[in-house]
């Protein structure tokens, strides 16, 4: 009788305490360590996103409106050649690391932007040249009547019919390179309305910044002290030797490791794909990040971080189901009599 109450208990009360644990402590090593954020940004599929040509392009079309759409290849490749990988590589990690101090409560506040200046000052620079041929020839020629010349209050441009580019670069749009790169800003925010987002949902009184760590780190502890306390009392009640004892704190620990050692491996899986892409695409990005652009490079990160997590779960599950393994061999050790 002892057993079937011991066996209820275990399946209704340990078994969901100790999954509830494992994920905590999973989740905990995961958004509680720097290198978590560091590695999930640093993502090749993340910086090909933002390489792609559609987000040259409309970054391109937005910064610099007076260009007409369907002729900026060899801006966009410009551009691609000046955003190097290790560029890439130093704006995720300060990224990374102002998240993260905004959730150790070292800023009061987190801006996800991404700092152009250095780009600028390549394109004003080193590859001025290349940048001025690359906009002489996405200029459109002008039509009869019109002046040519670069109107940046009214977005339009056009160059003269007949003129060679290189002498309408170096002669006549170089003095207007400054005005040109000055249309670009500093610095290009990624994401938008992120302390109304944080404020305006149910979570705000845990997520102050300051706080949230230490909140978080309390409630796995309190929550692991809990299913440890009725692991070992749930071992208890299933009987007097400590054979069984040992053997019920391993296959109950067993249980649960494995399944949170499944999740992470299922996570990672293509079985999963199309499930975490459906809860991607329901998602509102659009509300959160601005401008349009980095929707998709944003997609990326997300499942950059499903991976990130699901690696952590497996490394918990396959420990944690070590333990219980150790339990259920260390009961098999004892004698029946003992």
């Amino acid at each position: 009788m002892r057993k079937f109450f011991a066996l209820i208990f275990t399946l209704l009360v340990v078994i969901p305490l100790i999954l509830s644990a494992l994920a905590l402590v999973s989740t905990d090593n995961s958004i509680l360590d720097r290198n978590f954020y560091i590695q999930a940004l640093d993502n090749d599929a993340i910086y090909a996103s933002l390489l792609s040509d559609n987000t040259i392009d409309s970054m391109v079309n937005e910064q610099i409106q007076f260009l007409p759409s369907d002729g900026i290849s060899q801006i966009r490749e410009v551009i691609q050649s000046v955003i190097t990988r290790a560029y890439l590589q130093e704006q995720v990690s300060i990224l990374a690391n102002n998240l993260f101090d905004y959730l150790q409560g070292k800023t009061d506040s987190f801006e996800a932007v991404i700092d152009f200046s250095p780009i600028k000052t390549a394109l004003a620079n080193e590859r001025s040249s290349d940048f001025l041929a690359a906009l002489v020839a996405a200029l459109p020629v002008c039509e009869p009547g019109v002046l040519p010349g670069i109107d940046s209050a009214n977005q339009k441009a056009c160059k003269p019919e007949g003129m060679d580019d290189e002498v309408l670069a170096n002669i006549f749009l170089q003095p207007f390179l400054p005005v040109i790169i000055a249309q670009i800003p500093d610095k290009i925010p990624v994401g938008k309305n992120w302390e109304s987002l944080i404020t305006g949902r149910k979570w705000s009184p845990f997520a102050s910044g300051k706080t949230l760590q230490a909140e978080i780190l309390l409630a796995t502890i309190l929550v692991a002290f809990v299913a440890l306390s009725f692991w070992y009392i749930a071992a208890l009640i299933a009987d007097d030797s400590w054979r069984v004892r040992l053997k019920w704190l391993g296959w109950s620990l067993l249980i649960p490791s494995a399944i949170v050692f499944l999740v992470g491996l299922a996570a990672t899986s293509d079985i999963s794909a199309y499930w975490i892409n459906l809860g991607i695409n329901r998602i509102p990005l659009a509300a959160i990040v601005h401008p349009a652009i980095f929707i998709e490079p944003v997609r990326e990160l997300i499942r950059s971080f499903f991976v990130q997590m699901a690696n952590t779960y497996m490394t918990v599950g396959g420990i944690s189901g070590s333990f219980g393994l150790g339990f259920v061999l260390w009961g098999l050790a004892f004698s029946r009599k003992s």
